[in-house]
């Protein structure tokens, strides 16, 4: 919420974007532009006819393109590291938006460890989804602005976000 917040302070997109789904619970915008509400930003984006996500993370590899063992050969040996990704853009489109990530060759800690090439073409963090959209569609967004289906919002510095990496296996 505190990178959409600083985004929609400077950015009349953000603001756009979420006035058109309801407004997100934040104080002004600028002169020009407010966007207030009591709710949380969860009500709010569910009203609006999507899902905000709560529970973000950045995909390393989906189980459609490795088998699991491959998975746990690959990237096992990270579980439970930390690590600081970089936020350097938000990508809005009109049924899906995500931040675009950088993420590190390294984890975090006295003894960082090699994190092996993701095999997502496109890091990023799905942020919101709309109603009857899968949050999957936002690996799509790259492509969706050079088709003018979704515009990027540049971020004036990175943003670092904190996390562990942990997995989800079948």
């Amino acid at each position: 919420y505190d990178i959409l917040s600083k985004l929609a302070l400077h950015n009349v997109d953000v603001v756009n974007f979420f006035n058109s789904r309801g407004g997100l619970p934040m104080a002004k915008c600028s002169d020009d532009y407010t966007v207030q509400r009591e709710e949380t930003a969860d009500q709010v984006l569910k009203e609006g006819g999507g899902t905000f996500v709560e529970k973000t993370h950045v995909t390393m590899a989906h189980f459609s393109q490795l088998s699991q063992q491959k998975f746990r050969d690959t990237y096992g040996h990270l579980d439970g590291s930390s690590v600081s990704v970089s936020v350097t853009d938000l990508i809005i489109g009109e049924t899906v938006s995500a931040f675009s990530v950088i993420v590190p060759k390294k984890t975090d800690g006295e003894t960082p460890l090699d994190i092996p090439p993701l095999q997502n073409a496109y890091s990023h963090i799905t942020i919101w989804f709309g109603k009857g959209e899968s949050a999957a569609r936002s690996n799509d967004l790259p492509t969706m602005v050079e088709r003018g289906e979704a515009k990027r919002v540049m971020l004036e510095e990175g943003v670092q976000v904190s996390g562990k990496i942990g997995y989800w296996f079948i």
